[in-house]
């Protein structure tokens, strides 16, 4: 009799190809600022510049095309988070050559899969460009410990994520392919609250892009009632 066979496919485990290491240093410069109150901002979240290694691996099935990491030069009490990631979306050879292109660094929005960042991402390597979508701390692979946190715990974290995205171009200059005199910054809704003081510490980045941030918030926080007002007295006496 005729036998009928079917082919089912065994799993593997999924091998992590690795990249070489890439050494980098910090290039914060500290720009001083006739305001008293910019002034004390800008020390809170300045760091003793240094030496720092990014790592990099392959992972299967990905739809970016490495993941890059680096310490944070501000890490937090919670101990958790102090390895930044970034999804790296390199633009593709059209010679059979490594192409140096452009990079625009990507902090993306507070739904956490991160969807409109990625789709940003993509399309600016279809476009020919390097693009990093890097995981702020509680999203991605630096996911919060336990459930949502108090509104004064989301304070250090915010500050984290300014620092983290200024290192980000020190990160990504030293990468394979990247053209280190052309690096910018987008940041989307949650993200673009965070790339104007990032790309504002030394304004190193040769672009900075803010998409749909903004809505009022500061008059929300203030007059709202509700959550906003709840949060709004949670925020009083907090330390950034």
């Amino acid at each position: 009799d005729a036998a009928n066979f079917v082919w089912v496919p065994v799993p593997r485990e999924p091998s992590r190809r690795p990249v070489p290491e890439e050494l980098s240093r910090d290039t914060l410069s500290n720009v001083p600022d006739a305001s008293t109150d910019a002034q004390q901002m800008l020390d809170a979240l300045a760091w003793a510049p240094g030496p720092f290694a990014v790592t990099c691996e392959r992972e299967p099935d990905a739809p970016y095309d490495t993941l890059a990491r680096y310490p944070s030069p501000t890490p937090t009490v919670e101990g958790h988070n102090e390895m930044v990631t970034m999804e790296w979306y390199a633009p593709r050879p059209r010679s059979g050559r490594d192409v140096t292109a452009p990079a625009v660094l990507v902090l993306h929005e507070s739904g956490r899969q991160m969807l409109v960042a990625r789709i940003f991402a993509r399309s600016l390597r279809a476009a020919g460009l390097h693009a990093f979508v890097m995981h702020m701390p509680g999203y991605g692979k630096r996911p919060r410990q336990t459930g949502h946190p108090e509104v004064t715990a989301m304070l250090p974290r915010v500050r984290q994520a300014m620092s983290d995205a200024r290192r980000a171009f020190d990160a990504i200059r030293v990468l394979p392919g990247v053209n280190p005199k052309a690096i910018g910054i987008m940041g989307i809704s949650l993200g673009g609250f965070v790339t104007p003081v990032s790309a504002s510490l030394d304004g190193c980045f040769t672009n900075v892009f803010v998409v749909v941030a903004g809505g009022e918030l500061h008059s929300m926080v203030t007059r709202s009632k509700g959550e906003a007002a709840a949060a709004r007295a949670a925020l009083v006496g907090a330390e950034i």
